[in-house]
C-alpha cells in the first residue's frame, strides 16, 4: 500500500570496514560513519547510536517527493515567471554543494572561464529533477559526428564498403583512385598546417623583439615585416581547399558541410587554445599566453578577436564583482526561496506532485521518475537497509502514527540571478535531424535522451535554514552531534557535511542550531564562490529510427 509506505527520515551507516549498502544517491538528510572502532566497543556504541537515530523518521512516504517538488516548483516560478513551461524544457534542483563558479577580482580569469565552461557543457539527467554532473554535450556531439558514415577519413577509419546511405546524402564517387588522392591531400594539409603554426610562433616572437612594436598591431606587422607568415598561411589554406574538394568528390557534397562542422568542433574542444577559439566564455578578458605563447607577456585586448567556445550573459563579470562589493550593505536586497512540507495533508502548501508541469515524463506515472529518497538507514557489516522494512526493526521507522511533522526550508542569498549559458559557433543544435544516420551500432548511448543546460540560477553567499517542530528538531540535532562524534558524514538537503570543510563539503562545526526556534542553519561560506541553486534544461532531438548501412 503506497500511501502507508514508511520512508525513513534519516540515513545513518556505521561499519567497521564493510561497504555501505547501496541507496539512492542524494538524501535530504543522511548519515554515514567511516570511523574504525574495536568490535566490542562498536557494538555498545552502535546500540546507543541507533537508539538516537531510530526515532528520526518524521514524514510520511511522500514527503521526500514533496520536498524536492516544492524546491523545483519555486525554481520554475523563477525561471518561467509566466508559469508556462515549453514542452522541451525541464527544471532541475541543484544540491547546494554540487557545483560552483569561482569569482572575484583576485581570481585568475581562466579559472572562472573553466567553471562556466564546465557547467554549460554538462548534460542533465533526462529522467530526474535532481541535478547531478553528467557527461559532456560537446563530446557527445563529436561522437555523433564521428559515427556518421562518410566522415570516415577525418575520423581515421576507412568506410570503403559503404554503398548506400540516405537519399539526402550523396556518397560521391567512392573511387579507389580518388581515395588515393584524398589521402595524399590529407597528409599535405596536415604538413602545411604544422608549418603555419610553427611560422606563427616564430613571427610572434620576432614581433615582440621589434622595438617598433607599440606602433603596430601584430596583423599589420607581419604583413609588412614577415612575409613568410603570409606564405605559410596561403599554403595551409590552399592545402585545405584541395583536401575539401577531393573529399566532396569522394564522399559526396554533404561531406563538405560535415567536415566543416566537425573541424569547428574539434578546434573548440582541443586541449590547447587554437584559432579561431581563444577563450572559454565571453565574459572574461584573456592574456596572449592563452592565445599564442606561454612565455609571452600580456597582449593588448584590442589585438584579440574574441571567439568563445561557450558564452554567458555579458553582464556576468560586472554584476558578480558588484555582488562581492555590496554583499554586506544594509540596503542590499537579498534573494530567498522558501517552501515547506507536512505529514498532514491539511498542513502542506503543495498538492500532489505534478512532475510533468516541470518537464518530466509527460503522461507517465510519477513513480517512474528517478527521485532520491530523503532518509535511509543502515548499519553493521550486513549493511541492511532499514528504510524498507519497519516490521523487523521496530523503532527505526515512524510514519503517520508518529504524529504530524512539518519542515520549512529557506534558501537565502545576498544576491542571485538567472544567467543564460550557450555553446559557441561550433554548435549544431539540430545535429540529430541534420545527420540522422549513425554507423556504429555499439554506441547505443548515442541514441539516449539528451538535456542541455540553457539557464542557471547562481547565488552569492547562499544560506540554508531548516525549521521544524520541537520533537523533530531534537532528533535531528542529536543525530548530527552523534554522527560528528563518530567522525561520520551527513547530507542535509543535498549539502554534504563532513568532519572538515572542503570546497564541496560543510564541516559540522559550521552548522548553527537554535534550540529556541528549532532551526538548523548552514550559513554562507566561501566569498569567492557562486553557488549553483537550480537549472533549466532543453531536451534535444535524437535519432528516432536510425538507419543501418546496407551492403
Amino acid at each position: 500500500m503506497t500511501g502507508n509506505r514508511h520512508i525513513p527520515f534519516l540515513s545513518c551507516c556505521i561499519s567497521l570496514a564493510a561497504p555501505i549498502f547501496s541507496v539512492p544517491a542524494r538524501s535530504i538528510l543522511s548519515y554515514r560513519s567511516t570511523s574504525l572502532i574495536p568490535k566490542a566497543a562498536e557494538m555498545r556504541r552502535h546500540t546507543s547510536f541507533m537508539d538516537n537515530m531510530g526515532a528520526m523518521n518524521g514524514l510520511n512516504g511522500h514527503s521526500y517527493v514533496d520536498l524536492w517538488y516544492g524546491y523545483a516548483t519555486e525554481l520554475k516560478n523563477i525561471f518561467v515567471p509566466s508559469g508556462e513551461l515549453d514542452n522541451d524544457l525541464s527544471i532541475y534542483v541543484a544540491p547546494l554543494t554540487s557545483a560552483s563558479i569561482t569569482i572575484g577580482p583576485g581570481v585568475p580569469e581562466a579559472i572562472t572561464n573553466c567553471d562556466i565552461h564546465r557547467l554549460g557543457d554538462m548534460l542533465l539527467p533526462p529522467h530526474s529533477p535532481i541535478f547531478s554532473p553528467g557527461s559532456s554535450y560537446s563530446r557527445r556531439l563529436y561522437r555523433h559526428l564521428r559515427s556518421v558514415p562518410f566522415v570516415s577519413v577525418f575520423a581515421g577509419v576507412s568506410y570503403r564498403d559503404v554503398k548506400k546511405l540516405t537519399s539526402a546524402q550523396s556518397t560521391g564517387s567512392q573511387n579507389q583512385e580518388v581515395l588515393y588522392d584524398l589521402e595524399n591531400a590529407r597528409v599535405r594539409h596536415m604538413d602545411a598546417t604544422n608549418r603555419f603554426l610553427d611560422c606563427r610562433r616564430e613571427a610572434f616572437a620576432k614581433y615582440l623583439q621589434d622595438p617598433e612594436v607599440p606602433k603596430y598591431q601584430f596583423e599589420d606587422w607581419h604583413r609588412s615585416f614577415y612575409t613568410p607568415y603570409q606564405t605559410a598561411k596561403f599554403e595551409m589554406e590552399l592545402a585545405m581547399q584541395t583536401f575539401l574538394e577531393i573529399a566532396a568528390a569522394y564522399y559526396g557534397e554533404h561531406a563538405w558541410d560535415l567536415w566543416a562542422t566537425k573541424e569547428k568542433l574539434i578546434r573548440a574542444l582541443s586541449g590547447k587554445i587554437d584559432f579561431p577559439y581563444n577563450m572559454e566564455t565571453s565574459s572574461q578578458q584573456i592574456t596572449k599566453e592563452q592565445v599564442l605563447n606561454p612565455s609571452a607577456t600580456e597582449l593588448d585586448p584590442k589585438h584579440i578577436s574574441y571567439v568563445p567556445s561557450y558564452t554567458i550573459d555579458s553582464s556576468f563579470r560586472v554584476l558578480t564583482d558588484n555582488w562581492i562589493k555590496t554583499a554586506n550593505d544594509p540596503g542590499n536586497r537579498s534573494f530567498e526561496i522558501k517552501f515547506r512540507v507536512s505529514s498532514s495533508p491539511q498542513g502542506a502548501n503543495l498538492g500532489a506532485p505534478k512532475w510533468d508541469d516541470l518537464g518530466f515524463d509527460h503522461g507517465a506515472p510519477h513513480d517512474q521518475l528517478v527521485l532520491t529518497t530523503n532518509f535511509n538507514a543502515g548499519h553493521g557489516q550486513q549493511s541492511e537497509n532499514f528504510g524498507l522494512d519497519h516490521k523487523s526493526h521496530n523503532g527505526l521507522q515512524h510514519g503517520y502514527e508518529d504524529g504530524e511533522r512539518e519542515i520549512t526550508v529557506t534558501l537565502s542569498a545576498s544576491n542571485a540571478k538567472v544567467f543564460s549559458i550557450n555553446p559557441g559557433i561550433w554548435d549544431l543544435p539540430d545535429f540529430a535531424k541534420e545527420y540522422p544516420v549513425i554507423r556504429d551500432p555499439s554506441s547505443s548511448d548515442l541514441r539516449d535522451s539528451l538535456v542541455q543546460v540553457t539557464r542557471v540560477l547562481l547565488g552569492y553567499r547562499v544560506e540554508l535554514l531548516v525549521q521544524t517542530d520541537q520533537h523533530f528538531y531534537s532528533k535531528l540535532s542529536n543525530g548530527l552531534k552523534t554522527v560528528q562524534e563518530y567522525h561520520g558524514s551527513a547530507n542535509l538537503l543535498g549539502v554534504d557535511i563532513a568532519p572538515e570543510a572542503t570546497p564541496s563539503t560543510v564541516s559540522f562545526d559550521e552548522i548553527k542550531t537554535d534550540d529556541n526556534n528549532y532551526t538548523i542553519c548552514i550559513p554562507a561560506r566561501d566569498d569567492t564562490q557562486l553557488t549553483l541553486m537550480g537549472l533549466m534544461g532543453k531536451k534535444l532531438k535524437i535519432p528516432e529510427n536510425p538507419t543501418s548501412e546496407q551492403n
